[in-house]
């Protein structure tokens, strides 16, 4: 099943309306702020859960050191675990012992010149002023909220702000809830290998 979708322009126009702004006649720097509030706040919410699009895994080959050099991998973020089989295939994958080291390279000792599968978070998008840029639906109302929390800090509305800002994580808490509880949207055996196949 596809990943629904909403656009930048849904997301800033419902900011707009909350800010009590006319969404077709948004100011240079109204546009701006926005882009940085839209920025701050997605990865908020792409960092807080292991979102079925966020995450993904990939074979590597670790050197006779037992080295994975990710130094100029562009997708790979947050290296999240690493699995003996590809933790979304295979039932019997296994947690490998790993460490990372200062620059993000990964160390796996014990499967040196052996593949082994990287489980990942990818890379968030960084928004600009095109308003048709995509991004995931389940964000849109958290969003909305959030970046009306900043614009109510910036206009010195401290304590709204911080009001503001608390409705739109319970936004968020609620499409985790749904996501983790409610739909048990994470791997299965992603979950059994945690637990009880670590080595």
């Amino acid at each position: 099943m596809a990943t629904r979708t909403t656009t930048v322009q849904v997301v800033r126009d419902g900011w707009a309306a909350l800010a009590g702004l006319d969404p077709d006649n948004i100011t240079t720097e109204d546009a701006r702020v926005f882009t940085e509030f839209i920025n701050r706040n997605y990865r908020n919410a792409w960092m807080r859960a292991e979102w079925p699009f966020s995450v993904a895994s990939v074979a590597k080959t670790p050197d006779s050191n037992g080295l994975i050099d990710l130094s100029a991998d562009v997708v790979i973020a947050d290296v999240l675990d690493v699995f003996d089989a590809n933790p979304f295939t295979s039932t019997e994958a296994k947690h490998v012992s790993y460490q990372l080291s200062g620059s993000g390279d990964i160390y796996v000792a014990s499967k040196a010149s052996t593949e082994v599968f990287v489980f990942y978070r990818g890379r968030e998008t960084e928004f600009t002023a095109t308003l048709s840029t995509t991004l995931e639906f389940v964000f849109k109302d958290y969003l909305a909220s959030a970046c009306y929390a900043d614009f109510l800090l910036g206009e010195g509305q401290k304590e709204k702000s911080i009001a503001q800002r608390a409705e739109a994580e319970s936004i968020l808490d609620l499409e985790v809830d749904r996501l983790e509880r409610q739909q048990q949207q994470v791997t299965p055996n992603y979950i059994s290998t945690r637990i009880v196949g670590s080595q």
